[in-house]
Formats: structure tokens, sequence, C-alpha cells
């Protein structure tokens, strides 16, 4: 483990400190895949425990909920993290420092006062306290862009992941770290773990006009005709040489300023896109 923290102690020119660079993402890659691959035995462990106090495990257990969740948030973050440590985006020496900020910030973030996350945080490896940390500050810094659900949504092959709506357990467990992303970016620090930061993202405001009513008309009647043919014929499917991918269902994601998750889906509704075309997450 010391050399996953104190790399930076060396010259990043040093072959020897470059090569200490390679093996700390490395470890951290072994690390998130071992946590994988032993995710299914604790979440059984979960549903043993909840089966034994009488608890109707089908019957979507809060607790189950809450740890699949809070697993799958912590596997997101992580996987992030070392994507950042693999890219020697990270100043190593400043780790120490940096996860204990993450951990009062989860502490904080916890909307009901239970530091279930932090608490969770503790209990993880240390190689994976380090990549979640490395994940939180990027993320406080893009903050209020969303950047972990977006990623989450890849890395789970889930398009719905992290944009639940209350009163489901997994949508307070995503605003206490939203929360504490956001604590994390405004506490002052005597520390710098990025290299380098995204800058102005908090200073962007959207800007309006007025869309010509002509115009409305029109694309109203196209994208109508549009999504009949769609649901009449099915979505356009992909060409060769990816032609072996089927579509079988679409729908519309909506988002717009200021908003709580990062999408709704509105089915196969355009109206609202077509009225917000240009706020993010709607192109």
């Amino acid at each position: 483990m010391a050399d996953f923290i104190n790399t930076a102690i060396q010259s990043v020119s040093d072959p020897a400190a470059a090569v200490q660079l390679v093996v700390s993402s490395v470890q951290a890659g072994a690390a998130i895949a071992s946590w994988w691959q032993t995710r299914p035995s604790r979440l059984a462990k979960t549903e043993s425990a909840s089966s034994a106090a009488g608890e109707d495990v089908v019957a979507v257990d809060p607790a189950l909920v809450l740890s699949r969740s809070t697993d799958e948030l912590f596997l997101v973050l992580s996987t992030l993290g070392q994507r950042l440590l693999a890219l020697d985006a990270i100043y190593h020496a400043a780790l120490p420092y940096a996860r204990e900020a993450v951990r009062s910030a989860l502490s904080v973030g916890d909307i009901d006062g239970d530091d279930h996350i932090g608490e969770k945080f503790d209990e993880l490896d240390e190689i994976l306290q380090y990549t979640i940390t490395c994940a939180a500050v990027f993320c406080a810094e893009c903050w209020p862009m969303h950047m972990y659900r977006g990623f989450g949504c890849g890395v789970l092959n889930n398009f719905r992941w992290a944009n639940p709506h209350p009163p489901e357990l997994d949508y307070w467990l995503f605003q206490s770290a939203d929360k504490a992303l956001a604590y994390l970016k405004s506490v002052p620090r005597n520390w710098q773990l990025l290299w380098k930061s995204p800058s102005a993202i908090g200073r962007t405001q959207p800007y309006l006009f007025k869309y010509p009513k002509e115009s409305r008309r029109i694309n109203d009647s196209m994208t109508k005709e549009m999504t009949q043919l769609w649901e009449n014929w099915g979505f356009q499917q992909p060409l060769a040489p990816y032609d072996y991918i089927k579509i079988t269902n679409w729908e519309v994601p909506f988002a717009t300023w200021g908003w709580q998750g990062m999408h709704d889906s509105h089915g196969h509704d355009l109206r609202f896109v077509r009225r917000y075309q240009l706020d993010p997450g709607t192109e």
C-alpha cells in the first residue's frame, strides 16, 4: 500500500516512479474486480439476514435495496477513480488528506442522519477507499454536473441507473451522495488531489430565446409523423456490421436546468424535448 500512496514523492519522470503509477492503477483494478466477484455473496448475506428476521425478501426489503444501491454507487465511483489513476491525473501525496475530507463529506451528506454511506465507506478495502476518493473529488469539482450518474449508466449498462424518484430508497441514497459532493466542493482545503481541475462549470447558465411559432408548428408535425412511424413499424435498427443489435424498446429522456435527477422518461412524447432543445441532456 505504501507505493500506492507515496508515488508522488518520486519524480514522475523517473522510470521507477512511472512503473509504480501503473501498478497503482492495476492494484485498484484488481481490487475492484475482486469486490465485484464477491458482491453476490455479500448480497446473499443480506438476504439471509432478512429471511431470518421473518421479512419477505421478494417484497423488496428496504435493507436489501439500500445495500445493493450503496454497493453499486461505490462500484461506479471506484471504477471512475481507477480510470483517473490510470490517466496519471492524481497527486498521490494528497490522497490521505483527500480521503479524510471525502469521509467527512459523506457523513454530512447522509440525509437521514445515520451516516449509512460513511459507515459503508469505512468497511471497504483501503485501495477502494482511495479510488472512491479520487472519483469523489473529481465529481465535486464538476458539481453541479452529475458526473458519476452518467458514468454509472455505462458501467452498469442501465440507462435508468441513479435516476429513481421519491419515495424510493435509491432516491434518498443518491440525494445523499449529491449533497456530499456539493459540500466537498464548498469547503476550504489545503491540499490538491487533481493535477488539473475543470473550471467554470458551476458558473454555466442556460440561455433562452423565443422559438418562432411557425417553425414550432412544422417541427410538431414532423416529429409526430416520425413517432407514429416508429410506433407502427418499429424503431430504426442498426446497419451492418452492428446489425446483430436489436432495438426492441425506446423512450425519450428529458432533463432541464437544475434537474434533481439525471433525466426523466417521457415515453414517446417529444413535446418537452422540442420546447427545451438547447438544454443539456435533451439533444
